[in-house]
């Protein structure tokens, strides 16, 4: 829903996509994965990317572990309903 605000109702909290992103215009998000794609095929990365990106495994290391698996992993859902 941050996402939808900008466009539909004028307040930009998060601007970007799922893969890079700058919330409130101070903050940018980086996916760790695209980032790695994107060295791989050669292209340069700015600072702002390798900044979001250390954001967000950062983040992850500190809540992340057992929070990913439960709120992201569909394995717990699957495993559940098989229950």
């Amino acid at each position: 829903m941050l996402f939808l605000l900008g466009p539909w109702f004028d307040v930009w909290i998060v601007k970007g996509n799922l893969s890079s992103s700058l919330t409130l215009n101070i903050v940018p998000l980086t996916d760790p994965y695209v980032l790695l794609q994107s060295l791989f095929v050669g292209y340069s990365l700015i600072l702002d990317a390798l900044i979001g990106a250390l954001i967000v495994l950062l983040l992850y290391a500190i809540i992340g572990g057992r929070m990913f698996c439960s709120w992201v992993c569909p394995v717990n859902i699957v495993t559940d309903a098989a229950s």
